[in-house]
């Protein structure tokens, strides 16, 4: 018994040492996902050229596909919008709904995205270059529910009365995205300071800009005349043969990323992505007026109507060609919506539970600052779940999920940042589902 109680202590020691070696051992190793890297923390993150949950330590080389799509409003349900963009008909049923959901002051915004990107890991530099393509589309609009109420339900409802039109715009880009950029590591003990730069070269596909700087309809009782006060200019550049395009419509984006991490307990990220502007001068159209227009007895029924049917045969650029007087095809340009972004993540529990939490901001009219929270739990090492929550944009409060896997060379992330929307378009004013595959080797 004496022997046994003085091998006791030595035992234990023995069995501590080889558990710290184990830790030591385990720690040496590389993980293929450091869980503060699983940045998928904002909500438009998918369109962040340096957001990844590639653990450079682990390999040097990386491929990625990805694709996402973010749409939100406060007035409109995004199966609506779809409807507008496919040219499907209205029923009474569907006006009703959106007109009985609709603000007073309605804005709209999507973003949607799908390219491949390529990234290497240079040891001695301790940071990476990257270079991608990506297909883009962006879409944004404003109007009061009055304007929605003319298009779908005719002016006669608004006898003796005046609607105001202005500050009325529609915006749809859609265009070609070739980027190069780095991010660079600089370590100072437990703290690592990264910051990176992303230029993209853009090449136009189709640009249609509709904006009221002011705007009025009135409706005289009986329908006897109808008065149209306005102040607009429409562009569009959608024309031409695609090797001029590729001459003449064309941009440059930047993305710029800075970032604090200590150990791997906390990390803080601030960024801004896709601030430029693209040049449109294949055969632009420019229509600009201001005027003031009487109709003699006329009553207009609803758009869908002038459309014979179909939101798709309107022609906006023959329908505007007969009120505006003045025609050009000067050169014009187009200003990318950025996206800035602050987020903040701390390693709450054991490397399994991350907690992070932010705010964004889109330069949009009536757009409000977007702030969120998001939890990532690794069920395992490799497998984490997250749920966001979130307030503010325009659809305001949004609710998402994502799934991510990791196996020895290849991973995916799924996900929503608004589960609501993406399951049920025609009920809810928001939508977001995003994609991400990746290799290293």
């Amino acid at each position: 018994m004496r022997k046994f109680i003085i091998a006791l202590p030595l035992i234990c020691a023995l069995w501590q040492a080889r558990a710290l070696e184990d830790t030591t051992a385990i720690a040496e190793i590389p993980k293929a996902i450091n869980p503060l890297l699983f940045n998928y923390t904002s909500p438009t993150a998918f369109i962040n050229p340096f957001s990844s949950n590639w653990n450079t330590d682990s390999t040097k080389n990386r491929f990625e596909i990805d694709a996402g799509f973010d749409g939100n409003s406060n007035g409109i349900s995004q199966q609506f919008v779809w409807n507008i963009l496919f040219g499907s008909d209205f029923d009474q049923k569907t006006k009703d709904k959106m007109r009985g959901i609709m603000r007073a002051q309605n804005g709209y915004e999507d973003n949607q995205t799908a390219g491949v990107r390529y990234k290497h890991y240079f040891k001695k530099f301790d940071g990476y270059f990257t270079a991608g393509y990506h297909f883009r589309t962006m879409r944004a609009a404003f109007f009061n529910k009055e304007v929605f109420e003319v298009l779908f339900y005719g002016n006669a409802m608004f006898e003796d009365q005046t609607v105001d039109i202005t500050r009325t715009y529609f915006q749809n880009l859609i265009y070609s995205q070739f980027s190069l950029g780095f991010q660079k590591n600089i370590r100072q003990g437990n703290s690592t300071f990264s910051f990176g730069i992303n230029a993209a070269f853009l090449h136009g596909l189709n640009s249609q800009n509709l904006f009221f700087n002011q705007g009025s309809i009135y409706t005289a009782p009986d329908g006897e005349y109808l008065d149209i006060e306005y102040e607009m200019k429409y562009n569009q550049a959608r024309f031409g043969i695609k090797r001029e395009r590729e001459k003449a419509d064309i941009g440059i984006t930047g993305d710029a990323q800075l970032s604090y991490q200590y150990k791997d307990k906390v990390k803080f990220v601030f960024s801004i992505v896709d601030f430029g502007v693209i040049n449109w001068r294949t055969q632009p159209q420019n229509l600009v007026g201001k005027d003031s227009i009487r109709f003699k007895g006329i009553e207009f029924a609803d758009i869908t109507t002038l459309a014979n049917g179909s939101f798709n045969n309107i022609k906006i650029d023959s329908v505007l060609g007969d009120l505006l007087p003045e025609k050009r095809s000067d050169l014009y340009q187009t200003f990318i919506p950025f996206t800035l972004s602050f987020v903040g993540s701390v390693n709450a529990w054991k490397d399994k539970l991350i907690i992070s939490a932010g705010v964004q901001y889109k330069p949009l009219f009536r757009y409000y600052a977007y702030g969120f929270v998001k939890i990532n739990y690794f069920v395992q090492p490799t497998l984490p779940v997250s749920l966001t929550m979130g307030y503010g944009g325009y659809t305001k409060f949004n609710l998402g999920i994502d799934v991510a896997k990791h196996w020895k060379q290849f991973d995916f992330a799924i996900g929503s940042n608004n589960l609501i929307g993406t399951v049920a378009p025609a009920a809810y004013t928001g939508v977001s589902a995003y994609l991400r595959m990746g290799v290293i080797f």
